[in-house]
C-alpha cells in the first residue's frame, strides 16, 4: 500500500495542481495513518488522476476536431478565393 501511494503521489506531481499534490504527500507523510484510512487516501488520489486524464483526453479531442475544421475552412476559403481571381482574370 505504502509503495502505491508513493508511485500515485509522484504520479501525481505531473498531473495535479501543486496545492493538491502538497496536500496527498502531507496526508501520505503522516505516520499514524490507519490502513483504512491509506486506502482511502489512494482510491482518491486514482480517482483525480483519472478525472486529470479523462478531462485531458475530452480537451485532446476537441482541439483535434477544431483544428480538423480550421483546416477545412482554410483551405476552402482559399478555393473560393483562387475561383474569383479566375473569374476575374477571364
Amino acid at each position: 500500500m505504502d509503495s502505491e501511494l508513493r508511485v500515485r503521489a509522484q504520479e501525481a506531481r505531473g498531473a495535479l495542481r501543486p496545492a493538491l499534490v502538497d496536500y496527498y504527500i502531507a496526508e501520505i507523510m503522516k505516520p499514524d495513518t490507519s490502513p483504512e484510512n491509506r486506502r482511502a487516501l489512494l482510491g482518491r488520489i486514482i480517482n483525480d488522476l483519472q478525472w486529470r486524464y479523462t478531462v485531458n483526453e475530452v480537451k485532446r479531442s476537441y482541439t483535434k476536431e477544431i483544428t480538423l475544421k480550421t483546416g477545412q475552412l482554410v483551405i476552402g476559403s482559399l478555393l473560393v478565393f483562387a475561383l474569383s481571381v479566375l473569374v476575374t482574370l477571364r
